[in-house]
């Protein structure tokens, strides 16, 4: 396996890293602070979004194993959730003027397509893996890249965010997070693409037959 897939593998989950710990940074702020939504309503979005999530995982996993492309089950969906990614990461940080009711749907609808979209690239990144290889060193070769470049990628999106958002902005914090979460989106987007030219499928994985 070259090194240029071994990175590129990387690549795939340090964009869907570089993304979440933006929003786990800002999201709240953003919504209470910039867009003026009531807390007690974001932390009962964040809730309903973290059961969705639960829910909609294992969903994800069983139409991931239904999928058949002449890329493979997993590596597909590095570009198909590339644009969902990085669209809605850009909407979540998008305030649309509506009505204070339609500012909350807005929340809502734009944050739970996140998360899903969350779902749609980190299941078939773990997966990933063992897809790529049946060598037990590739395949801690490539988790120990993988770990790499997802704390390169933690370290970038937490300590860029506010300067970006600073400098895009200034004193108009709305814009400044609207643009940077477009940078950031932007990133993801190129990362998941890179990552999606660079791997290959070669094992298959069989499902596990139910012996009860």
């Amino acid at each position: 396996m070259s090194w240029t897939e071994r990175i590129g593998y990387g690549l795939g989950d340090m964009s869907y890293n570089i993304i979440f710990q933006f929003v786990n940074a800002y999201l709240l702020f953003y919504y209470t602070d910039v867009d003026g939504i009531s807390p007690a309503i974001i932390g009962t979005l964040f809730l309903v979004v973290r059961v969705l999530d639960a829910v909609f995982d294992p969903v994800m996993g069983a139409i991931m194993d239904k999928t058949k492309s002449r890329w493979g089950k997993a590596r597909p969906y590095l570009l198909w959730a590339a644009v969902p990614l990085a669209l809605f990461t850009f909407l979540c940080f998008t305030t649309p003027h509506f009505s204070v009711a339609g500012n909350r749907i807005y929340a809502y609808v734009t944050y739970i397509l996140l998360g899903m979209s969350f779902s749609m690239q980190t299941i078939p990144v773990n997966s990933l893996t063992a897809r790529m290889t049946d060598n037990l060193q590739e395949r801690t070769l490539l988790t120990t890249i993988r770990m790499i470049l997802v704390y390169i990628g933690i370290l970038l999106s937490i300590s860029c965010a506010t300067p970006l958002a600073q400098y895009f902005g200034g004193d108009d914090q709305a814009k400044g997070f609207q643009l940077t979460a477009l940078v950031y989106a932007a990133a993801s987007f190129a990362l998941n693409l890179i990552s999606f030219l660079t791997v290959r499928e070669r094992v298959a994985i069989k499902p596990e037959k139910n012996t009860v």
